[in-house]
Formats: structure tokens, sequence, C-alpha cells
């Protein structure tokens, strides 16, 4: 009785947390804060509890989202009592935080996609069309406000036309990285709240080991070569997934590059401040942190710097 009266309290303190994050997040400029915390509670509950308890609450708190801001606010706590659960359920399982972002960033883009699905066939709401028709004014602002007259005229207008075919044709990609980024953040922030609050949670690996297969220098390479040897027309679903297909593996790259510095500087034993100083740099200037990227992942420098420390 007394175990089962602790878990009644537990879970409505947890379901009165959730309550008030919603709350905050639907109606204060908080949001951009409060939103990333909000599947707090459900793991909280999902770590001290069983499966079916958490479930009961779950669904609670679709009742409460209702009441708070309506019908409208359903597919957003559902999104978040979802990931709640799932990310309580990976760690109460002992799986890695890597693991664990993974997971959470997958089950977002699918349900991300399902809601797209939803609506444009239900709602016809279409958000893809509204993006680009943003793009478009955006566009022709920019046409409006350029020369009007002779060559610079006409290489403005290739230039903006080319600029805003790259971001059409990149929304998918757009849409995945942000998926990708939230999940990064969400399991952070949280975990980071649930680490000072005495709840052991597992860690990211060093972003030092972090390393790329070699297929993926190949895999650019034919991409690269593509660019050169085939024919890029911009209506086509080929030029569409060459596009994302280069961000993607740039980005990656990126993280190699990053992953590199932090492998040196861990080598020297240079003080933390230096190295997340030289990770910033290596961001703005991130095209040349794309090539350190893509050397090592394709000739392997850090067994250099390793044969360089051994002497």
């Amino acid at each position: 009785m007394q175990d089962s009266a602790r878990k009644i309290t537990f879970g409505a303190m947890m379901l009165a947390l959730f309550a008030i994050l919603l709350a905050v997040s639907t109606y204060t400029i908080l949001s951009f804060v409060t939103a990333f915390f909000i599947p707090l509670p459900i793991m909280l509950f999902r770590l001290r509890t069983d499966r079916t308890a958490s479930i009961m609450l779950a669904v609670a708190g679709l009742l409460i989202s209702m009441l708070i801001a309506g019908i409208a606010a359903l597919p957003i706590a559902l999104l978040f009592l979802v990931i709640g659960l799932l990310v309580g359920e990976l760690i109460s399982k002992g799986k890695t935080k890597l693991y664990t972002f993974m997971a959470t960033a997958l089950t977002l883009l699918v349900l991300g996609m399902l809601a797209y699905l939803a609506g444009v066939f239900l709602f016809q709401i279409n958000l893809v069309d509204r993006v680009l028709a943003i793009l478009s004014s955006w566009q022709k602002t920019l046409l409006d406000i350029g020369p009007q007259t002779g060559t610079m005229s006409r290489e403005y207008k290739d230039l903006v036309f080319d600029l805003f075919a790259y971001y059409r044709a990149t929304i998918p990609m757009m849409f995945i990285v942000a998926i990708f980024f939230f999940s990064f953040f969400l399991i952070t922030f949280n975990f980071f709240v649930m680490r000072r609050i005495g709840v052991e949670v597992p860690q990211f690996p060093p972003l030092r080991d972090l390393r790329l297969p070699v297929i993926t220098v190949f895999i650019y390479g034919l991409l690269l070569l593509y660019s050169y040897l085939g024919k890029m027309d911009e209506s086509s679903g080929m030029y569409i997934l060459y596009i994302n297909a280069t961000l993607l593996l740039r980005f990656l790259f990126l993280l190699q590059g990053l992953s590199l510095i932090h492998y040196f500087m861990h080598k020297l034993k240079t003080p933390g401040i230096l190295t997340v100083l030289l990770i910033c740099m290596g961001i703005v200037m991130s095209p040349i942190t794309i090539l350190l990227g893509l050397f090592d992942a394709a000739a392997n420098v850090r067994l250099w710097i390793d044969k360089d420390q051994t002497r």
C-alpha cells in the first residue's frame, strides 16, 4: 500500500510538472528553453516505476494537454510523451548515451514525417509548400532590390536563382539536421538535470574518439565526380539527392575535423579552455575543418600524431 501511495504521489507530481512545462512552452516566450524539458517528467517517472504505469501517466498527460492548450496541442504533447517514454526505457535498460541519442533522433524523424503526412492528407496543411512560398517571396524581394540592367543584372539574377534553387533542394537535409540538433540538445539538457538530481545517466564518448569509415571518402569522391561529369538538372530527383548527400557528408567531415582537433589537443595535454576555443575556431573556419576531416578519414592522421608522440 505504501509503495502504491508513493507511486501515485510521485506520478501526480510528475503530471503537474509536465502540465507546467507544457503551459509555459505554449503561452510564454520561454518556450525555446522549456520545450526541451517537457519529456523530463515522464523520463523520471519511468525510471522510478514500471512501463505500464508510465504509459498510463502518458495517457493522463495527453488529457491534461487538451485541457491546457486544446486539441491543437495533442500532436506536440504526444511527441514529447513518446520521447519521454523512449528515453526513460533506454536508460532503464542501460543503453549508451549515443544509442539513446540516435534512437531519439530517428523516432523524432519518423514522427515528424508522419505529422507532415497527416497535415497534408487530413488537414490540407503542407509545411513544405509554405516554406517554398516564403523562399519565393524572399527571392522576389532580392531580385527587386538588385541591379535592373546590364551584365551585372544578369549575373545577379543567376546568383539569386542558383542560391534559392540550392535552398529548395536542401529542405529535406535541413529538416533532418534540425531534428538531430534538437535531439542532441534535448538529450544533453535533460541528462544534465537528471545528473544534478542524482539520477545515474550515461555519457557521450569523447569527441576525439569519433572516426568515420573510409567508405564515406569514396562516396564523397563519387559525388564530386558526378558533379563534374553528369548533367545537373535542378528539377531532377538526382540533383536533390546529390545536394542533400553532399551536405550531409560535409557535415560529417566537419565533425571528423573537430574530432581530430580534439584528439591533437588531448595528446598535447593542453588546457580544456584552449581546446574549446580551437573547436569554436574550427566551426567558424568550417571549410578548412571539413578538409581536415576528409583527410583524416582517408589517411588516418591520428597515426602520424601518435608516432610523433612516441619519439
